[in-house]
């Protein structure tokens, strides 16, 4: 048998999900939707269908859920502003320290996008927030190829 491309699998995958919402989990929808965008995969029902989902159920989402939600729908530049503010709302709401270093680097690339790409929503992690996924994003080592090296 032929295999599919990855990105058509999670599509694929995607569409079957989203017309089964009720019974895919929270985490699962963040582990589908993570799929999607980390191969590029046609997903914007599922994503549609997890916003519209999501809002009541955010107190339910552990920390490192809720980073990556924020991620998955800014890095696939979709801000629904129903979802985004509850969303970003109970992230502010914890203290830094509830945030693995992989969480707060995300948010870090969650707040640059709310602030630059969608600056008029209002959005943005709070002070002390925003100072540990700075933090958190320097504490990264860049490491660059040959490649890079050359240019």
């Amino acid at each position: 048998a032929a295999r599919l491309p990855s990105t058509d699998r999670v599509s694929i995958l995607a569409s079957e999900a989203e017309a089964r919402m009720d019974t895919l989990t929270n985490s699962g929808a963040v582990a589908l939707l993570w799929a999607a965008v980390s191969t590029g995969a046609e997903a914007g029902a599922l994503f549609d269908a997890v916003a519209a989902r999501t809002p009541p159920l955010l107190a339910t989402l552990a920390p490192n859920e809720l980073a990556a939600m924020a991620w998955l729908f800014t890095v696939a530049r979709l801000h629904p502003p129903a979802l985004l503010g509850p969303l970003v709302d109970h992230i502010n709401a914890l203290p830094p320290a509830h945030f693995a270093t992989r969480d707060l680097v995300q948010l870090h690339q969650v707040h640059a996008s709310l602030t630059f790409e969608i600056p008029g929503l209002g959005l943005g992690l709070a002070p002390p927030l925003r100072a540990a996924a700075a933090s958190a994003r320097r504490a990264i080592p860049v490491v660059t190829s040959a490649t890079q090296q050359r240019v």
